[in-house]
Formats: structure tokens, C-alpha cells, sequence
């Protein structure tokens, strides 16, 4: 820019010099201005949309040091068009502009809306508003294809939240590279880019991908339009009055903004607080995985309620065709999963951003295109995002996406190459089935009539978190689990009828990442009233739960083909110790269920011709073993990896025991013993009273010991051991039957759950009696 102003002045100089005459000195002047202005000026054209926004006052701010709009001097101002398409021009302000799209004073501005299928007013003194950066990168003479939309609000939010965080050094346009980056990726926007260009070599920003608002049909479109129709159902649902308003479009879209500031979709803002849609009654709190469990479901009750994936640009049934569910299924959501690289996106200042892109060695959207005939699909089409090994107190969770449109993912655990006949990846993979263990993660996609893709390889490191809470909220006495409450929270979607075949309804666990057939095995309907819960032999529920993938022609039941019998592990996460009648289980995400025994999956060892039961009918023998074949249990089916028992303890030398796949330090020795070895003292039981007193009071290395609550002490119970004692062999166990949990039997509050180290069972006993004691820390 300097050189080329220096090259008209010296232009514009020789020129008088040679003909003084031809100019008057004022003529001179102005000619000069002109001149350099003309030089300055800048033609930016773009489309505002969330359905379309049609005669809206566009402005022009310079963007202030904050990331914040500089509305105090506009550069310029329009209006879109029928079509929302706008155009601006004006000087260069020397820094990045923002575009602010906003209700008209004419009082004829409309937005499309997309669950109505019909323009709604924009009231000029409407608080809806669109917001877009335009970085000084991408100031070019002549730009168009930008798109100022609930996105590019979104990414504002972000670029100004990492400028705080950056400070005075920040490089507003790297960071909002980054943040476009940081979009796509969340959303998945750039499913079906392979094979086009793009004028970034690595991940797409948002206005690399080119948008065709007039064909839904397009891959790159739909990715769009569906997050947009989400937005819509979302606002419609949680409407502050009778009828929907643009205020209602704008909450939805300001509250995931605000969610996206700090570069994750976890339900709470930079300050750790939730973030609230609606108005009184009509509210929902936004979950801690608000993409894949708030978002995805609102797009697919648009759907299945036949609402078309269209914003308003084209005109006319025929061209606003449905999007089919097949096309539906490609859409993958990362909300909160760290996102690793092998490369870097610039960052803020002269330090490189982290965590923008996919990890495992690939970047979507490389230039590949699938092959034809028998030639392979590219592996580099397909992405497994992960968050790094360590310690998490939230809930966590792995992400396999491709870019191939039509593709089907399968994938493998166990460090064998997956093929056409391993799993199929339907949703993200909670790290809770994988605690305490490294684990490496291989995929391949594979479409009908081409060879498989080759195999890409991902391993992760050793994750741990806490048990899940047990639900238990009232305190019987000071110190235990009503008292405590620690763990992780719980959480489940649904019953959710699935969009194809809407007789089948499961629930995810947003906290384990399972899902699971919302009715036990016998039961149907949307509550599970329809059909009475039939009890079936060990077999019989193993069977019945395998057959599952063979249903809607092969498609399995709700399109997922994972279904098996749950373990002990996964039907004890299922227990709710805050009921206080039977059966002990959330009524909500498991209507119906009966009050009785269901099978797990986990065969008794030193028996087999036994296997684990779980009972949600009584405190008694909550959990135990019976013959497979002459006892009927029920049977409760679930889809995801199977949690295994980790069995990963580290003995710190110093009385203590790290259960690393949950961050639990326990005391080695029983209560009444000490020493490394446990060979000091005696060996005492105690009342659940007296338990309690002698963990709280427990000074063991400056920590803060308690009793245990029955999730955390059933981690140290190995289902699967070989012998009848079901504990590690790293903890000293005298001859003791059973230890105390902190909670309270709520049917029967004179009654604690115990957990049995020489069965591997827990019941109900009396608070009087006489058990064995373990005390916890952490983590």
C-alpha cells in the first residue's frame, strides 16, 4: 500500500513538474485526494442469512482493539436484497472491519423462517442482529462469498474472547483464522470438502467453503442449512411468548455464541456458569455436550416433522427438497473434545495456536477425491479427535468423522485393523469406557462399490476419572454420601424416537457416552407400557439383545448394529441411590422398567455356570450371582464399547494405593491396620456410624479422607477375577467380608450399602452391624 501511494505521488509530481500550467494548484489537490482514495477503497459483498435477511441495514464499523464493533463511525452503509445479498464499499480503515446486519428504519426488513417455511417481520427496534469480521487478509479489492451469519457471530464471540486472553500482542487476523478454524471443525461444516479447492492448504475457515444457498442439495450447503433449521426448531421450542420472534432466533444463537467463547460447546460460559434458552417455564439449560445432545436432536425433529432444509433463497416446492436421512447421518458434531494437531494454525502474537485442527496425522479437505472402481478411499478423509491422556472431571469424549460424503466409518479398539464387518461408528465414544487403559484407535470408511480406505491410527493415553455420583442428595449423618455428593454428574437424552424408524427409542448417557434401548427387552411403546417385560434365561438375554442388529432389514434397531447384553459396570451406572421406592432408576429415561433382576453380561469366573445379576428391585442383594439356566432374569441392551475393568494401581509406598483409572487415592491397609504392608495393628469392623467418624477423622498424609460412597467403592471390585477375591492384590485384605459405602439405603434409611470383596456383590445391610472399612481421598 505505501509503495504503491509513493509510486502516484511521484507519478502525479512529474506530471506537474513537466506541465505546470495544466493543473491550478486546487485542481492539483483534489485530483491527488481522489486519486488516493480511489486507491483505498475496498468493495465488499456478501449474503446475510439465518433464513434470509431481506432489506436489513448492513454497516461498516472499524473493529476496536477488543474484537467489539467500533459503532461509533460507520464506514459505509446498505441494504440487502430479496435475496439478502449486500454490498459495501468503502475506505480502508488500516485495521480488520465488521459487518453488522440489523433490522431496517424503513420497516420493511423480513427473515426467513424456517420452521414457519414463511418471512417474519424485523420490527426496526428489534435486538436481532448479525455480525461478521472481515480480517485486513481478506480486504481484497473486489471480495464476495462472505456470509454473515449466526456463524460468523459465533467466531467474534471467540476472536474476542482470545484476544483478552492474548493481550496487547494479538494479531487479530491469526486469531481469527483460528477461530473460522475452530468453528468448522465444532460443527463439521467441511463434511464433503474433499476434492475441492480451497485457499487455505490446511482445515477450511468458514468463508473458504463456498455456499449455494439456492441448492439444499448440496453437501457444503446442508451442513450449513442444518445447524441454521436447529437454531429454528431450538427457538420455536423455547419461545419467550405465544409466537415465535426474531428475539427468540437471536437468544438461541447468543447462547451458544456464548457457549463457543472459549473455544468449546460445554453448556457454560468463560465464567463457568450454564447458559439458560427461554423464559420461565419454557427454559432448558443448555447440556454439557449442547451440539451432539441439544442441537442434533432438534435436527432431527425437524425432519422427521418434514420441515425443508431451506432458508428462504429459492422459491417453489420443487426446490426445496428434503434432506434424506441417510445424508442426515454424515453430520458430526465435536462439542468439547480437545482438539489435538500434528500441524499448527497461527496463534495470537508470535506463539502458534494449538488444539484447531484433528489430530491423528490428517486434515480433511486435502484435494483427495474417493476412487472409483475397486480404488481405495483415502485414509485422509477420515478424522479421530481425541482429548489428551490425564485427569478429567467432566465428561469426556472421542470423535471419528469423515469428509467422504456416503461413507460408512468402522473402527476398532483392541489395536487390530478394523474391516468392513467391525463396528460402525454411529455417536462419540465416552473415555469412561476406556479408563486406565492406552488404547489405540484404528478406522477405515468404506462406500458401496469401492474398496475400504486405508487404515488410520490413533493411540491415547491412559485416561481417569471419577466414578459417577449415586444420585443420593439427603444427608443421614455428617460425612457421608448424601453429605459428600462427589463424583461425576449424570445426565441422559431422550427417550428419543429415531427419525426412520420412529418405534425405536433409546437414551444416551451424556456422562458415559453410552447408549442404550430406552425399554428393557419385552416392553415397547414411548413409555415401555406396551408389553410386559419378559424374564429369559442368561442365554436367552444374550441372544435377544445381539438380535437387535439384525432388525429394519439389517439396519439394526435405530439404525445402530452395536446392540449387546450391558455388563455389570454399565447396569450399575444405571442404579439411582436418591429413589427412595423401587425400581432404584431414573423413571424418566427408563420408563416402565421392572422391578427385578437383569442379567449382565459378565460370567462368574470361578463358577460359569453362574453370572453377575444387578438388581433395581430392592436394596437386598443389589448386586449378586445366579445360574444361568435355571434362574429368568430380564434383560436391558446397550451400544458402545464395553467398559472394562481397568485393574491400574500404583502403590506410593506410603500407606496410599492411586487408582489411575479414576484419580481415587485409597488407604492401603483396612481401618485398624497401618504400615506399608499392613502388618500393624488389628483388624477391626465397625458400625456404619462409627465408619464414617473414623474415615472423617482419618490423617493419613495430610489428606482429607472419607468413607466412600457405593460407586467409588465398587471400582476396587474386579468382576472378572479368577478367584473369589475380588479385589487387587496391591490392597492388604484380612479376613474381613465386606466393606461400608457411605450411602444410605433411601427406602430404608437404617440400612447402608455394603460391598463384598470375597463375591464381588453389594447389599443392603443393617447400619448396626459390623464391616470391614476403607477410606478415600480425591481426587
Amino acid at each position: 500500500m505505501i509503495k504503491k501511494t509513493a509510486s502516484i505521488l511521484i507519478l502525479l509530481g512529474l506530471f506537474q513538474c513537466k506541465n505546470p500550467s495544466y493543473f491550478p494548484e486546487q485542481e492539483y489537490t483534489q485530483n491527488l485526494l481522489t486519486l488516493l482514495s480511489r486507491s483505498n477503497r475496498v468493495k465488499y459483498s456478501g449474503t446475510a442469512v439465518k433464513g434470509i435477511v431481506r432489506n436489513a441495514m448492513v454497516k461498516a464499523h472499524s473493529l476496536k482493539s477488543d474484537g467489539s464493533c467500533d459503532t461509533s463511525m460507520t464506514l459505509n452503509e446498505s441494504f440487502t436484497d430479496e435475496n439478502g445479498n449486500y454490498s459495501l464499499t468503502f475506505n480502508r480503515p488500516g485495521n480488520a472491519v465488521c459487518v453488522l446486519v440489523s433490522p431496517g428504519p424503513r420497516g420493511n426488513s423480513t427473515i426467513y423462517e424456517e420452521k414457519l417455511g414463511r418471512d417474519v417481520e424485523l420490527p426496526f427496534n428489534s435486538s436481532f442482529k448479525l455480525q461478521s469480521i472481515i480480517p485486513e487478509s481478506r480486504l481484497a479489492i473486489a471480495s464476495s462469498n462472505a456470509t454473515t451469519s449466526p456463524f460468523s457471530g459465533m467466531i467474534q464471540r471467540r476472536l474476542q474472547f482470545l484476544i483478552k486472553e492474548t493481550g496487547s500482542s494479538a494479531n487479530v487476523s491469526n486469531l481469527h483464522t483460528r477461530a473460522s478454524k475452530e468453528m468448522v471443525i465444532r460443527f463439521g461444516l467441511a463434511r464433503g470438502f474433499a476434492g475441492r479447492s480451497i485457499s487455505n492448504e490446511s482445515y477450511p475457515e468458514i468463508d473458504d467453503i463456498p455456499i449455494d444457498w439456492k441448492n439444499p442439495k448440496d453437501p457444503l450447503t446442508q451442513n450449513f442449512i442444518s445447524v441454521l433449521v436447529g437454531f429454528s426448531h431450538l427457538a420455536n421450542k423455547y419461545k419467550k411468548g405465544p409466537t415465535v420472534s426474531p428475539e427468540d432466533l437471536d437468544s438461541v444463537v447468543q447462547a451458544f455464541s456464548e457457549d463457543f467463547a472459549d473455544g468449546k460447546f460445554d453448556g457454560k460460559n468463560e465464567s463457568g456458569n450454564s447458559i439458560t434458552i427461554g423464559l420461565g417455564t419454557n427454559t432448558i439449560i443448555l447440556p454439557s455436550n449442547p451440539l451432539s445432545d441439544l442441537l442434533l436432536p432438534a435436527i432431527n425433529d425437524y425432519v422427521r416433522e418434514g420441515g425443508k432444509f431451506n432458508v428462504g433463497s429459492a422459491r417453489g416446492p420443487d426446490s426445496i427438497p428434503e434432506i434424506s436421512v441417510a445424508e442426515l447421518a454424515q453430520f458430526q458434531f465435536i462439542d468439547n473434545a480437545e482438539i489435538t494437531t500434528t500441524g499448527t494454525i497461527p496463534g495470537g502474537g508470535t506463539n502458534p495456536g494449538d488444539g484447531t485442527t484433528p489430530g491423528g496425522g490428517t486434515n480433511p479437505g486435502d484435494g483427495t477425491t474417493p476412487g472409483g472402481g475397486t480404488n481405495p478411499l483415502p485414509a485422509s478423509s477420515i478424522t479421530i479427535t481425541a482429548p489428551g491422556a490425564g485427569h478429567y472431571s467432566t465428561p469426556q469424549f472421542i470423535t471419528i468423522s469423515t469428509a467422504t460424503v456416503g461413507a460408512t466409518i468402522h473402527y476398532t479398539l483392541d489395536g487390530t485393523d478394523p474391516t468392513t464387518s467391525s463396528p460402525i461408528y454411529t455417536h462419540p465414544i465416552g473415555i469412561w469406557s476406556l479408563l486406565g487403559q492406552t488404547k489405540t484407535i484404528k478406522a477405515i470408511e468404506a462406500q458401496s462399490g469401492i474398496a475400504s480406505s486405508a487404515v488410520l491410527t490413533q493411540t491415547v493415553g491412559v485416561y481417569s476419572m471419577p466414578p459417577l455420583k449415586t444420585g443420593q442428595t439427603t444427608s443421614q449423618a455428617t460425612g457421608d454420601d448424601g453429605t459428600n455428593q462427589t463424583g461425576l454428574t449424570r445426565g441422559y437424552t431422550g427417550p428419543t424416537a429415531h427419525s426412520v424408524y420412529p418405534s425405536d427409542r433409546t437414551t444416551r448417557d451424556t456422562s458415559t457416552g453410552l447408549v442404550w434401548k430406552t425399554c428393557q427387552e419385552g416392553k415397547s411403546g414411548p413409555t415401555c407400557g406396551s408389553n410386559a417385560g419378559t424374564s429369559r434365561t442368561w442365554d436367552t438375554a444374550t441372544s435377544d439383545c445381539e438380535a437387535l442388529n439384525e432388525l429394519n432389514s439389517g439396519n439394526g434397531y435405530a439404525g445402530i448394529k452395536t446392540w449387546r447384553l450391558a455388563n455389570l459396570e454399565e447396569l450399575a451406572t444405571l442404579r439411582d441411590y436418591g429413589v427412595g421406592t423401587a425400581p432404584f432408576i431414573n423413571a424418566t429415561a427408563f420408563p416402565a422398567t421392572v422391578a427385578y433382576l437383569f442379567w449382565s453380561s459378565n460370567t462368574f469366573v470361578p463358577s460359569t455356570a453362574n453370572a453377575f445379576y444387578f438388581n433395581y428391585g430392592t436394596g437386598a442383594a443389589v448386586r449378586s450371582t445366579l445360574d444361568k439356566t435355571s434362574t429368568n432374569g430380564n434383560a436391558r441392551c446397550v451400544s458402545g464399547p464395553a467398559k472394562e475393568y481397568s485393574n491400574n494401581f500404583t502403590d506410593n509406598g506410603d500407606e496410599t494405593v492411586t487408582d489411575n483409572a479414576t484419580g481415587l487415592i485409597w488407604h492401603k491397609c483396612i481401618m485398624g491396620r497401618s504400615g506399608t504392608d499392613c502388618s500393624g495393628g488389628t483388624t477391626t469392623g465397625y458400625t456404619w456410624a462409627d465408619a464414617i467418624t473414623q474415615c472423617n477423622a482419618f490423617t493419613l498424609g495430610g489428606k482429607t479422607w472419607r468413607l466412600p460412597n457405593i460407586n467409588e467403592l465398587e471400582t476396587l471390585i474386579n468382576p472378572n477375577a479368577t478367584t473369589n477375591l475380588y479385589i487387587s492384590s496391591v490392597f492388604i485384605t484380612p479376613s474381613v467380608a465386606a466393606f461400608w459405602s457411605s450411602t444410605t439405603l433411601i427406602s430404608d434409611t437404617s440400612m447402608a450399602i455394603s460391598a463384598y470383596k470375597t463375591n464381588g456383590g453389594s447389599s443392603a445391610n443393617s447400619k448396626t452391624g459390623s464391616y470391614g472399612v476403607r477410606c478415600v481421598s480425591g481426587p
